[in-house]
Order: structure tokens, then sequence, then C-alpha cells
């Protein structure tokens, strides 16, 4: 049986129980010291769920990258893109790859469903990725105005959807809502009157079309909710603590200076990305720049993660029915790398 994971960017996130578990029993890709570079450097493949572009997930690798900052840190980091069919899951599952990127939902469905053992290393946006929009000129401004109108969906209506009509006191049952892919279009040529994005992506595409929209964030209504990590498998982790450790400190160092010194970042990026629209890229990451940064972040550094946020996230997807069970949310993340990295707030440097 398989599984489409809702999040675009990782590459239709398509997974398949059977192979995945299969892997998994495959095992780790060595680290051996590379040559002409310091001793103890490690080799390690971070392998991004989808093409190039200015996700947060990837931009802080790509700057990292270039800027030399994992070679700071004793890494040699060859950077990968999936090319689809949920290629970068099941290669962590097997341990053929170190890093990845995926959403704080997915990797729960995975742990919990497929019983794959994965960590979130660290949380990128943390206010989520998702929300829904309609053409500005329908009217359909808030929740509430769904009633009596047809909603789409991407794979399955998402926690966020879900939570923000619990949340506005909004009536499903007079929604029709029905299975729409990821084709923008559906909106602008009247198929449905409201649809599930990405803030960062189809909102702006969307607009470039010639239809200005109406965005409703589920985070206007309260739902918290994480958006997209960097994760691993758990054995990989326990094998060289001290290699992830170094991975996050150098792709976090990366990511500040993204926000620091945007125009720079997206001239990166944009080595990564040749054919891709700058102007888009130069939304994407603004957009996702809104969602790294929080109060929690300001206090004690990008992508941080808390037992408290896994808890409620697993708890909300269950209450909704998203999950056929549960594991303990202790098991999604660690936190012993953001403690070693940041002193009060800040990032430790080299």
């Amino acid at each position: 049986m398989k599984r489409v994971t809702r999040r675009g960017f990782l590459a239709g996130g398509i997974s398949a129980s059977g192979v995945l578990l299969a892997l998994a029993g495959c095992g780790a890709l060595q680290s051996p010291a590379v040559k002409g570079l310091p001793g103890a450097t490690k080799e390690m493949i971070w392998m991004a769920g989808y093409k190039p572009q200015a996700n947060v997930s990837f931009v802080g690798v790509y700057v990292a990258q270039e800027m030399g900052y994992f070679k700071d840190q004793g890494l040699a980091v060859t950077i990968k893109h999936a090319s689809g069919q949920g290629e970068h899951l099941k290669l962590l599952a097997g341990k053929k790859i170190q890093v990845t990127t995926e959403t704080a939902t997915d990797l729960i469905k995975d742990v919990t469903e497929q019983s794959i053992p994965l960590v979130s290393l660290a949380v990128l946006t943390q206010s989520g990725d998702e929300a829904m929009v309609s053409l500005q000129k329908s009217g359909i401004d808030e929740p509430k105005k769904f009633e009596g109108k047809t909603v789409g969906y991407k794979v399955y209506p998402a926690f966020e959807y879900l939570a923000m009509l619990k949340s506005a006191g909004v009536d499903r049952s007079k929604i029709k809502e029905v299975s729409v892919g990821f084709d923008p279009r559906v909106l602008t040529e009247g198929q449905v009157d409201v649809l599930p994005v990405f803030k960062s992506n189809e909102p702006d595409l969307i607009r470039r079309m010639g239809f200005p929209v109406n965005l409703i964030d589920p985070a206007d209504y309260g739902v918290k909710v994480m958006g997209q990590v960097w994760s691993t498998h758990r054995e990989l982790l326990a094998s060289d603590p001290d290699m992830y450790e170094r991975f996050v400190k150098a792709a976090l160092n990366g990511l500040y200076y993204a926000f620091s010194h945007p125009k720079e970042a997206i001239d990166i990026v944009m080595k990564y990305a040749p054919t891709e629209d700058r102007s888009h890229q130069e939304y994407m990451l603004a957009t996702e720049k809104e969602s790294t940064i929080t109060a929690q972040t300001q206090k004690f550094g990008l992508g941080w993660q808390t037992l408290d946020q896994w808890t409620q996230l697993q708890n909300g997807m269950a209450d909704f029915g998203l999950l056929k069970q549960k594991s303990d949310p202790a098991t999604f993340f660690t936190d012993s790398i953001q403690t070693k990295i940041y002193n009060n707030g800040k990032l430790i440097w080299p």
C-alpha cells in the first residue's frame, strides 16, 4: 500500500511501507576522512525532498556549503535532490543517506504507521507551511464561508485545515471536499472554490497568472503545527551524534546568514536552481522566514523543538483520524543537539 505525502516539495513523498522496511535493514553509509581536508573530516549525504528551490530547509544547507560552513565543521557534504517516488525517504530508511527534508506531520506518520525510526534534528518552519486560498473576487475570506462551497485537498484533508474548521466553528458536513492534486489551475478554472496551498508557493504562482487571491491561514485561527524538518535515521544518529551536531550547527548558521543576507542567499539558490524564476525564489524565502522566526526561536534559536510541540501535533492528528495509532512523542525528535549548539539563544560558532 503506497502513501503519498502532502508536501509537494518533498517530491510527492510516495512511500511504500514494504520497501521502506526492507531498506531499513541495509547497512549505513561509511564516513571516511576526505583527502585534502582537515583530519577527522567526515563525508555525509544530504538529500532534499524535491527539486532545488528556496525552501528554508534547503537554503540553510546550500549556504553552508557555499560559505564553507560545513568545511569549518569538518564535514564534506554531498548535496542531492530526490527524483520522486519518495526516493529520499527510502534511502534514509535504508541508511544510504544521512539527512533529508520532510514535514513534521509526515515524520509522525512514518514513525507511527510504518515503524520507520526517523527522528527530527531541527524544526525549521515553526508555524506551518500550509494554508487555503480562494480567488479574491469570490469573497471567501474566512473558514465559515467554506460552507456550501467546494474545497479541495491534495492527498487527504490536512491537519491544519481540519483544525482550522474546528477552531472557526465551521460545519464540515456543509462542505463538498474533493481531491485535486497539485495543479493550482483547478482554482482559476473554477473546479474548486477553495484550494489548499503551500504559503510560499501557489499564492505567488496564482497571482502571477493574473488572479488575486485571499489567503486563509490556519495560524490566524490558533492552529499550532510544525512544518519542515531535517530528519535522519535514529540508528545513524546514535552511531555518530557528533557528526549530526556539526551538520545542524553549520546548516543553521547558513540559515542565519540567509536571513541576514537574502540577496546573497538567493544568488546561492540560483546556482542550484538556474532555471527557476528568481523573484519567485525571493518570495519563497521571505514567506518561509516569517514561519521560521517565532517567539520560541527568537528566544532559544532557529530550529528549536520541544516535546510539547510534538505531543500536541500527534494528539491533534489522532483526534482527526489521521493516525491509526500513536507513539511516544519523545521518539520523534532529539533535543540533545540544540542544547549543545546554543548558548542563551545564540548559536555557538564555530
